[in-house]
């Protein structure tokens, strides 16, 4: 996440329940596939783990092809690279059954943005689907 404001960006990342589609009350020719999708959905907080639940972005942050020690392009001041970096917020996923999963969590940034970031991932029991 980066910041290309001139001020530093605090945010913070909830859980919001995820609202399936209502279409089952409709003709289901008129259902897209993420209608069909949403019929067979688990939404649950806990099998998502984020790195991070908020923070500050340090303003003007440099975007990520500019990153210090590493193969990108060289930069004129290294020191400022490294304490602008973008904010990384890695995200596991621990399913408990082998379901379709689907969560929304809201992003929030203090006077400025909020939008939604759904995470979609499927269950399985099988061990060799999960080594890939």
């Amino acid at each position: 996440m980066i910041n290309p404001s001139k001020v530093d960006g605090k945010w913070s990342i909830s859980y919001i329940k995820y609202h399936q589609s209502i279409k089952y009350k409709f003709e289901q020719s008129l259902w897209t596939n993420l209608d069909y999708e949403d019929q067979n959905i688990q939404d649950d907080k806990k099998c998502w783990r984020l790195s991070v639940d908020g923070g500050v972005v340090k303003n003007r942050s440099i975007p990520v092809h500019y990153m210090p020690n590493t193969l990108a392009l060289p930069g004129q001041d290294d020191q400022y690279a490294e304490s602008h970096k973008p904010v990384q917020i890695q995200i596991m996923f621990k399913p408990e059954a082998n379901v379709l999963y689907k969560s929304k969590f809201r992003l929030t940034v203090v006077d400025g943005l909020t939008f939604d970031i759904v995470l979609k991932g499927r269950g399985t029991y099988e061990e060799e689907l999960e080594k890939k």
